[in-house]
């Protein structure tokens, strides 16, 4: 029982070091995704074009890393495995 409990302890933490490693990159994401759109602002219409459909692109990957991060955080530990 001793040896479940650490081990069940030890996925916690590593849950839960793989949850904030992941908080950690998607706000990175999401501050790329900002300095990007705030560069569409200051360039040619053509760029502006290519820089908006690759924004649209990265918020639908961070809003899918988001949504997997939330069920990963509500799931039980047997789900980390």
């Amino acid at each position: 029982a001793e040896a479940q409990n650490a081990s069940e302890t030890d996925l916690q933490t590593e849950k839960q070091e793989f949850i904030s490693l992941m908080e950690g990159k998607i706000a990175a994401f999401r501050q790329s995704l900002d300095e990007m759109k705030a560069l569409a602002g200051n360039v040619s219409s053509p760029t502006r074009i290519e820089i908006n459909k690759h924004s649209e692109e990265m918020e639908r990957q961070i809003k899918a890393a988001e949504k997997n991060l939330a069920e990963l955080k509500a799931s039980n530990n047997t789900a980390f495995n």
